[in-house]
């Protein structure tokens, strides 16, 4: 019996060291903790919002005072607001950088068993981003809850900066292309399609990735080297992102379009025929009828000017004329 009630004691203090020790650390993944913050992605230039709420017990009497802090990379700590339970007032700390006081915004919302002590993040940038600490001071002791800041951002239509491709019969073109690729950075590609089939190919021997950081904004540059040659008339080199080279706005495209070589032609030339030196009415005609069907110099086939019937009706007349007066010369 004794051997049973040493046993049940020794639960009974095991378990309430357990729970003292839960309330004053962070335990929210096992469900102990009375403090909670929540992790949250904020997307550029906009608005993002802090979560951290305290389950007090009744009446509100379970805390003191919570505040907000931000890890630096370093390893330290920026204390950013208090909230005392005295007046229920935030507090900035002495500490904050002034750009980040004038886009915070607390918003404290008091039940009757828990608080919640928000923060509103206003115009985040890539700097906002990373670890805060929602702490505590209770009763129990000091309650500590993180939540991690992640920033996102839309990344840009890729645009490629050859603006044609020349005509070649074989030679290498360098293609270039340049994205901002957003948070966090897309990959940039190059992919052909040759006509008849239906998909594009990464294309290979692709040279390194050159990024280029301005701010938040991080532009990526995409070259490789391409052969073009007759063989390749047609085919279409896409730059896009892995994924998304079929959505609009995702990718940017040129194709190579050389023109056939013209054929040369040879040049054609009419030799001019020895005049004539008959003058009777059947010499006449077929000279009219010559000058109408004699090709041109390119030869094709001369065509009839609105004036030749005239001329051919005027020569018809004159030699009716000339006939009739060699006719009554004779009688």
């Amino acid at each position: 019996m004794d051997h049973v009630r040493i046993l049940l004691m020794t639960f009974l203090v095991t378990t309430r060291d357990v729970l003292v020790t839960s309330s004053r650390h962070d335990l929210g993944n096992y469900g102990l903790s009375p403090l909670t913050a929540t992790d949250v992605t904020g997307h550029l230039d906009k608005s993002a919002t802090l979560r951290c709420q305290l389950q007090t017990g009744a009446h509100n009497r379970g805390w003191f005072v919570i505040t907000w802090q931000k890890l630096e990379n370093a390893g330290g700590t920026i204390p950013l607001v208090h909230l005392p339970v005295s007046h229920k007032v935030p507090e900035w700390s002495q500490e904050i950088p002034p750009g980040l006081q004038t886009r915070l915004q607390p918003i404290i919302t008091v039940q009757p068993n828990h608080v919640e002590f928000n923060i509103v993040i206003s115009n985040v940038t890539c700097s906002d981003e990373g670890e805060y600490r929602c702490i505590a001071v209770t009763p129990q002791g000091e309650v500590i809850s993180s939540a991690e800041l992640t920033i996102i951002a839309d990344s840009g239509e890729p645009e490629i900066m050859n603006k044609y491709l020349p005509n070649l019969v074989h030679g290498l073109v360098t293609l270039e292309c340049r994205a901002n690729v957003g948070l966090p950075e897309r990959m940039l590609l190059w992919y052909s399609k040759e006509p008849g089939t239906g998909y594009f190919t990464m294309l290979e021997n692709q040279r390194d990735l050159v990024q280029e950081t301005d701010g938040c904004h991080v532009v990526s540059t995409r070259s490789v080297d391409v052969i073009i040659s007759t063989a390749t008339r047609g085919t279409r080199f896409r730059c896009g992102y892995p994924g998304f080279i079929e959505k609009s706005g995702m990718y940017d495209e040129i194709v190579h379009e050389m023109e056939e070589t013209a054929p040369q032609l040879s040049e054609v030339r009419v030799e001019p025929k020895m005049a004539s030196s008959c003058e009777g009415p059947s010499c006449r005609t077929s000279q009219v009828e010559q000058a109408v069907e004699e090709p041109n110099e390119d030869n094709s086939a001369t065509s009839l000017h609105p004036w030749l019937p005239i001329v051919y009706l005027f020569c018809l007349t004159s030699n009716l004329i000339y006939a009739l007066h060699y006719t009554s010369c004779h009688l």
